[in-house]
C-alpha cells in the first residue's frame, strides 16, 4: 500500500510540475536561427541569433553569434539581422516603433595586422552603435551607422571565432586586408552581441517570431533563415526537472 501511494504521489507531482511549466512555457519564447553555408556574395558563414521575449511585455533580447572559424574577409562578418512578429494565427503584427534600448559586444581595432586590439583596453563589452534601417520587419543593422568608437560605416560587424589571444585583444591568423588593413571601418566586434529591444506593442499569447534574416559582410549578403531549434522544448524539459525536485525537496524536508 505504501508503494502504491508512493507512486502515485511521484505521479502527481510529476504531472503538476508538467502542468506549471506547460503554463509557465505558454507565454515565453527562446528561438535559436541558424545560418550556415554561402552567402550571395560566396562568402563561407556560420552564424545564429537567439531572440527571447514573453507575451505581455513589449521587450525581447537578442544576442547575435559568428561561429565561422578561421576568418578570412570582412565577408563573413555578421553586419545586420531582420525579423517580424506574427499572432497565433500566423498573421504578422505591425511591432513599429521598435527601439534599441541596449547593445554592446567586444570591440576591437586592427592597425595593420592580423591581431585585433581591444578598444575598452580590457575583454569587457564595449558600447556599440547598431540602427534600426526598417521597422517591419525590424532591421538591426551596422551598414549606415557609426558606433561610438568608430568613425565611418561600415564599422561594427561581428568576426567570427578568433584563431588566438593576445595580451591586448585577440587574433585572426587569416585575416586578409578587409579586416586587418580596413582603414576608418572599425573597430569590429569579436564573436557576439547583445541587443535589448522594445517594441510598439505587448507580445500576444502564442506569439512567434517569423521571417528571420541574417545579413553578411558590407554588402548586406543574405542566406534564408533554418527552422528554429527547439530551444522552447529544453526549457521546459529543464523546468520540469527542476519544478519536480524543488517539491521533492521540500516534503523531504517536512519529514
Amino acid at each position: 500500500m505504501k508503494r502504491f501511494t508512493a507512486f502515485t504521489r511521484f505521479i502527481v507531482t510529476c504531472s503538476a510540475a508538467l502542468f506549471l511549466v506547460a503554463v509557465a512555457s505558454v507565454g515565453a519564447r527562446a528561438d535559436t536561427f541558424t545560418f550556415a553555408g554561402t552567402t550571395t556574395g560566396g562568402n563561407a558563414v556560420n552564424g545564429s541569433a537567439q531572440i527571447t521575449g514573453s507575451a505581455g511585455t513589449n521587450q525581447l533580447t537578442i544576442t547575435i553569434t559568428n561561429n565561422q572559424t578561421n576568418m578570412v574577409s570582412a565577408g563573413q562578418g555578421i553586419s545586420g539581422l531582420s525579423f517580424q512578429i506574427v499572432n497565433s494565427q500566423g498573421v504578422v503584427l505591425n511591432i513599429s516603433p521598435v527601439t534599441i534600448m541596449t547593445q554592446s559586444g567586444r570591440e576591437v581595432k586592427f592597425l595593420g595586422s592580423t591581431t585585433g586590439v581591444d578598444v575598452g583596453g580590457s575583454s569587457a563589452a564595449d558600447a556599440m552603435g547598431w540602427g534600426l534601417s526598417n521597422q517591419n520587419p525590424a532591421y538591426l543593422n551596422a551598414l549606415g551607422f557609426t558606433g561610438p568608437n568608430g568613425s565611418n560605416p561600415p564599422d561594427e560587424l561581428i568576426l567570427g571565432v578568433p584563431t588566438g589571444n593576445a595580451a591586448n585583444g585577440v587574433v585572426y591568423g587569416n585575416a586578409n586586408s578587409s579586416i586587418a588593413n580596413s582603414g576608418p571601418h572599425q573597430p569590429f566586434v569579436v564573436q557576439s552581441a547583445n541587443f535589448s529591444v522594445t517594441l510598439g506593442i505587448a507580445l500576444p499569447e502564442g506569439f512567434e517570431i517569423r521571417n528571420v534574416q541574417m545579413y553578411f559582410g558590407t554588402a548586406g549578403d543574405t542566406l534564408v533563415s533554418q527552422t528554429p531549434e527547439p530551444a522552447s522544448m529544453i526549457l521546459l524539459g529543464t523546468g520540469l526537472f527542476a519544478i519536480a525536485a524543488g517539491i521533492r525537496r521540500r516534503r523531504k524536508t517536512k519529514r
